[in-house]
């Protein structure tokens, strides 16, 4: 039976519980060898930006949002990251997006307060 990307996402997770880092990423890249998800993108631009590999960490961020603008949390941190590049207006209209999906999604409110 042959492995899919599914497989090397849960032991990429598994690795992180276990604090191996290294190889959780090695097992996210053949998890996205495989399958192409918003998921495994968004565990690796953490990893990456946590160990000061910001070029990898908003490659991979950016990936992430997306194959998935509709998940709020990966979409806050993308607007974080436009918003630290000066890319305001386009941190605001994903902001907006997410408020018109999400009214009372706190992350979103407060970074809109913020940004104005």
């Amino acid at each position: 039976m042959e492995k899919d990307g599914y497989y090397y996402y849960c032991l990429g997770e598994d690795s992180l519980e276990k604090g191996k880092q290294k190889d959780a990423i090695e097992f996210f890249l053949a998890s996205l060898a495989k399958e192409d998800h918003f998921k495994t993108h968004h565990k690796l631009a953490a990893i990456y930006k946590e160990n000061g590999f910001n070029d990898k960490a908003e490659q991979h961020l950016e990936k992430a949002y997306f194959l998935n603008p509709n998940n709020d949390k990966v979409a806050i941190e993308y607007s974080q990251m436009l918003i630290t590049r000066n890319q305001i207006n386009d941190a605001k209209m994903i902001i907006v997006s997410i408020l018109k999906r999400n009214k009372n999604y706190g992350p979103a409110i407060r970074l809109q307060k913020e940004i104005v």
